[in-house]
């Protein structure tokens, strides 16, 4: 120590970045030099200097000795690092993560000019940088850094930005931990990939990895940083990192679709239904083989259920429903009193021949998915009937309130 009380070669700040990797010291007087590090902030450990500037660019000559750099504060991300120097009224950036010690050295920019000398530098609640004056006159005041975290002279510096209506501030500022300002460093942001999910289903929502707890809210379960939700809602998590500090995180919404009903409707031994995109129709519980379409001709007897897609790409089946049809087996189609000629067919214009009791009937051919192709009533013993469709299988379904028949009809 010399007579004045001060170590010559020590007059300067000591920084740790809010996120706890990194150390600065800006050193005054003999050294003129700032110095960052590695730093484990479990252990304490240090390492480096990963950077050292002993340029002292815009540094001026002061009361009678070669004056150096004197305030430090990191960016609440801890990417930029200010810095102030003793007798001069310039404010410099550095950006971290610009690369190597030379990257990082031709990465210093002077984003600032105060109207006086610029002293200690600190981080506010508000994230934005408070900058004290020496030697100004009264009224004083406080420089600021309205966005630290911009590069170059986007960060806003702003001059006599704050009055201080009692006393001045000198060379200093209250000093605490910048991460008692800025919280967790991570940006506490949670995503999901799929925001609408299906009834029934689930969506992953996930929160930066990295913090020592997580606390979701909804009642979700699981202290992980991902989690599963299954209802819609608001969903948000509190973290806590190393050092204690908590932070909310965005809110984020999930949204589940509402079920579609499945309506099933018998008529005879036709089943339908309608308002989905896809259909697969069950007996016992098993898919029929080609049964995809609104309209299902039963064959025999069973329970019978319907699974569809709806718009929203969801599924939902139906409750079964047991059919018993009025014919069984395989049947001549002339053996229900009907008479149905050219058939397979390759033109599509067939003769169609009914008994008295069918006069009056309904007549309908569907396609194997089940839509229909053709319709009509039958107005006499012998009618003629025109099929303009293409090649394949289709079926015919005469029906009164009496009775139902259903018979296979081939298009060459």
């Amino acid at each position: 120590m010399d007579t004045f009380g001060l170590n010559g070669t020590a007059l300067g700040y000591m920084r740790i970045s809010p996120d706890g990797s990194k150390l600065a010291m800006a050193v005054d007087y003999e050294l003129h030099v700032i110095q960052v590090f590695d730093f484990n902030n479990a252990t304490g450990a240090i390492t480096g200097p990963v950077f050292t500037d002993t340029s002292r660019t815009g540094i001026t000559i002061f009361i009678g000795y070669e004056s150096g750099p004197y305030g430090l504060c990191f960016s609440p991300s801890s990417q930029f690092l200010y810095c102030t120097v003793d007798g001069s009224d310039t404010v410099y950036q550095y950006n971290l993560l610009a690369g190597n010690d030379s990257a990082i050295l031709a990465s210093v920019k002077r984003v600032g000019v105060s109207n006086y000398q610029p002293g200690a530098l600190q981080i506010g609640p508000d994230k934005k940088i408070y900058l004290d004056l020496v030697y100004s006159e009264y009224p004083d005041y406080l420089d600021r850094i309205n966005n630290p975290d911009s590069a170059g002279t986007k960060c806003n510096y702003e001059k006599d930005a704050i009055e201080l209506t009692y006393g001045a501030g000198e060379f200093g500022l209250p000093e605490f931990p910048s991460s008692f300002i800025t919280g967790p460093h991570i940006p506490a942001t949670i995503t999901t990939g799929t925001p609408a999910i299906c009834p029934f289903d689930s969506t992953q929502i996930c929160a930066p990895p990295g913090f020592s707890t997580y606390q979701w809210n909804n009642d979700l379960t699981g202290t992980g940083n991902c989690v599963y939700a299954r209802q819609a809602g608001d969903y948000a998590v509190q973290l806590t990192d190393s050092n204690g500090c908590t932070a909310p995180s965005n809110q984020l919404s999930i949204t589940v679709y509402p079920l579609q009903s499945v309506p099933v409707i018998l008529n005879s031994n036709t089943l339908s239904s309608y308002g989905a995109v896809t259909y697969q129709w069950l007996l016992n519980g098993q898919p029929i083989d080609s049964a995809t379409g609104a309209v299902y001709i039963v064959k025999q007897q069973g329970l019978y259920s319907l699974q569809i897609t709806d718009s929203n790409g969801c599924t939902n089946t139906s409750s079964p429903v047991e059919v018993t049809p009025v014919y069984s087996g395989v049947r001549n189609i002339a053996e229900e009193g009907i008479s149905l000629y050219p058939n397979p067919n390759s033109v599509g214009n067939l003769q169609l021949t009914v008994s008295n009791e069918l006069i009056g009937a309904n007549l309908d051919v569907y396609d194997e998915q089940g839509r229909l192709v053709f319709k009509s009533a039958i107005r006499d013993l012998k009618s003629a009937i025109n099929l303009d469709v293409s090649s394949g299988v289709y079926y015919l379904r005469i029906s009164n309130e009496n009775r139902s028949i259903v018979r296979k009809l081939v298009k060459l």
